[in-house]
C-alpha cells in the first residue's frame, strides 16, 4: 500500500512538472493578440427558424413570477448592424448556445453562449465561447451587461476577455437585439499549435 501511494506521489509530482514546463514553454513563445469586434445578436421572433425557444423548464416555471427555471436553445443570426433596422443585414455568423432564467426573486439570467462566425469571412469559421449574468432587457438601452470570454477556437485560440451587452430595441411581440462589443486577447495559431 505506501508503495503504490509512494509511485503515485511521484508520478503525480512528475506531471505538475511536465504541464507546467510545457505550458511556461509554449505561452512564452508566443505574443497575444488584441481584437475588438462590434456585432448584434438578433433575437427576431420573425425570423425562420426561430432564433431561441424554450427547450427545458421546471414544474414551477409557469407559475413563477420570474420565469425561474426556463431554459432556452439559442441558435440566432449575428450580423454587423441590427436586424430592427435593417432585417437583410449580412449575417457573419451565429451566436448558439443556452440562456437559463436563474433568479427566483428578480429577472435574471445566465448565457452560456458560442459564437461562430462564417468560414468565408476574415474570421474564417473561429469560435469564442463566453458565460455571464444577465438581466433580461424590459426597455431599450438598459444597462450594461457583462459576459466573460473563458475560450476560442482557430484564430481565437485561447481566447480571453469580456463582452458588453447592450439592449438597442425590444419589442412584446417582435422579439429584441443586443449590441455586443467583444474585447479579448488571443493567441493566433502557430505550427505549434495545429
Amino acid at each position: 500500500m505506501a508503495k503504490r501511494v509512494a509511485f503515485l506521489f511521484v508520478a503525480m509530482v512528475f506531471m505538475a512538472m511536465m504541464t507546467t514546463s510545457w505550458g511556461r514553454e509554449f505561452r512564452l513563445a508566443e505574443k497575444p493578440k488584441h481584437t475588438k469586434i462590434h456585432v448584434f445578436l438578433n433575437n427576431i421572433q420573425t425570423l425562420n427558424p426561430l432564433p431561441s425557444e424554450t427547450v427545458a423548464q421546471a414544474s414551477t416555471t409557469a407559475s413563477s413570477p420570474t420565469g425561474f427555471g426556463r431554459v432556452l436553445g439559442v441558435d440566432a443570426p449575428m450580423t454587423e448592424v441590427s436586424m430592427s433596422e435593417d432585417i437583410n443585414a449580412k449575417v457573419v455568423g451565429r451566436i448558439q448556445g443556452l440562456a437559463i432564467s436563474a433568479g427566483h426573486a428578480e429577472f435574471a439570467g445566465v448565457d452560456l453562449l458560442t459564437f461562430v462566425f462564417n468560414e468565408n469571412g476574415p474570421y474564417k469559421g473561429s469560435t469564442l465561447t463566453a458565460v455571464g449574468r444577465v438581466m433580461p432587457a424590459l426597455t431599450e438601452w438598459t444597462e450594461i451587461n457583462h459576459l466573460i470570454i473563458v475560450g476560442g477556437t482557430g484564430l481565437f485560440q485561447r481566447a480571453q476577455g469580456r463582452i458588453n451587452s447592450r439592449t438597442v430595441f425590444v419589442d412584446p411581440k417582435r422579439g429584441d437585439v443586443s449590441e455586443l462589443k467583444l474585447d479579448f486577447i488571443h493567441y493566433p495559431p502557430t505550427a505549434k499549435t495545429h
